[in-house]
């Protein structure tokens, strides 16, 4: 990034974007494809960074399921998504209990749960022209729950139960902390480069 300018340092946040649940692809990626489609999505953002090693090391930890066959599909990528991003401000250990709340939901479900609040905070921390349209918005949030199954309530079988009420707020609040610290490091840069 050019230092020659405070307009282009905050150009950085305008450029986050995460892909919709059903954009992550599941076809099967072996582990280099895997960092390199997520970090497409996250480097703009100096703040994220995902290697090799990390996603072994998240497997090893049981943060994400094995690969099948040296092969990472949509489920798995979406979490490497997640940890990426709330790795900025959570520890593994916690971010291991916001993962939790993904258990008693469909495939995707939560992955669309994240993205949704980091958007919404993005355009209450971003303001003014960086913010989003209503109508944007509504595209963003239809594509964002695409191709997701409706979970009806009442065939929960037994055996499950309800996500814990503290897990929604756990990843709501991450994606506020996300996003404020992502201002913060831009209005820091901002004002190092004036």
């Amino acid at each position: 990034m050019k230092k020659n300018g405070k307009s282009e340092i905050w150009e950085e946040p305008k450029q986050f974007e995460m892909p919709t649940y059903p954009e992550i692809p599941d076809v099967g990626l072996y582990l280099e494809q895997v960092t390199k489609y997520v970090s497409r999505y996250i480097l703009p953002m100096r703040s994220f960074s995902i290697t090799a090693s990390m996603i072994s090391n998240y497997v090893k930890k049981g943060l994400i399921a094995k690969p099948v066959k040296k092969l990472y599909y949509r489920e798995q990528i979406a979490d490497i998504f997640v940890i990426a991003v709330s790795k900025l401000v959570l520890s593994l250990e916690d971010i291991q209990i916001l993962l939790a709340g993904k258990k008693e939901e469909e495939p995707g479900q939560f992955y669309t749960r994240f993205c949704e609040a980091l958007y919404s905070r993005f355009d209450q921390v971003f303001p003014g022209e960086k913010k989003r349209s209503s109508r944007q918005k509504e595209t963003l949030s239809k594509k964002l729950s695409e191709g997701l199954p409706e979970k009806p309530e009442e065939e929960l079988p037994e055996n499950r139960s309800e996500t814990p009420s503290e897990i929604p707020e756990l990843l709501d609040w991450t994606a506020k902390t996300v996003i404020c610290r992502m201002y913060l490091e831009t209005l820091v840069n901002s004002i190092k480069n004036m």
